[in-house]
């Protein structure tokens, strides 16, 4: 067993493990202008363990985009379906995953990019699928640098995810968008397809295959706007 991948065993299929979710803990990186995340004690051990039983519970405060998570179309759209009216098989699909990390902070990721990518790894884009881009602002996380330096797709780029059958196109940044564009041409891609958004992912380079199955299931928030995912990336591996 590799230790850095967990294996599982599914009928009598292997799959690799990659953990693709950031932890959620106070003071963690939140996108400007949304609530801080706190989570605080609010039994421990010792102060319940007098009636005989001890036990803990943590207090949590964090908004629907906290975390590595995924945008409901309701939080790009007026009216648009909530993170709970979303159908649970847009959380578990194929993926593909691209390294753009060439490109430069606060510029754009462009189809020619993805084009290149795509071709250097002999991949498609399959019907129905999450589209993962690696930029390499995951390594600054936790630095103010990681909510301002990071690339983002133009609108041809998003255009042409969609088009080839993206329904959830994520990264490892806090925001699909270049931060220096404020008319967020990816999300409003989004906007007008309805499609699928994610962002703030970890370890999407270490993921064995640039072909896996992605599971991201949200938490059910009435009406959320949003939600925080536990990302997973599941490779078959041959024994």
């Amino acid at each position: 067993m590799d230790d850095s991948h967990p294996s599982i065993t599914i009928g009598t299929q292997k799959f690799l493990i990659t953990e693709l979710s950031r932890p959620i803990y106070t003071g963690m990186p939140v996108y400007p202008g949304h609530p801080k995340t706190v989570v605080w004690d609010h039994l421990t051990h010792l102060e319940t363990d007098k009636n005989g039983f001890s036990y803990a519970v943590k207090g949590l405060m964090f908004s629907d985009h906290t975390s590595t998570h995924v945008d409901a179309l309701s939080h790009i759209i007026p009216g648009g379906s909530s993170i709970a009216d979303l159908p649970l098989n847009l959380f578990i699909t194929e993926g593909i995953w691209i390294d753009v990390s060439h490109v430069e902070p606060r510029t754009y990721i462009t189809e020619a990019d993805i084009n290149l990518q795509l071709e250097e790894n002999s991949l498609s884009i399959p019907k129905g699928c999450t589209v993962l881009y690696h930029t390499g602002a995951s390594r600054l996380w936790g630095t103010p640098e990681y909510l301002r330096d990071y690339p983002g797709l133009n609108r041809d780029a998003a255009e042409f995810l969609v088009r080839n059958g993206c329904i959830n196109m994520g990264c490892d940044a806090v925001s699909i968008d270049n931060p220096a564009d404020s008319s967020y041409p990816a999300h409003t891609v989004c906007r007008e397809k309805h499609v699928l958004n994610s962002e703030n992912f970890t370890n999407i380079e270490k993921i064995p295959s640039h072909s896996f199955w992605f599971v991201s299931l949200p938490l059910l928030i009435s009406e959320g706007t949003g939600s925080p995912i536990r990302a997973v990336a599941l490779v078959m591996k041959d024994d």
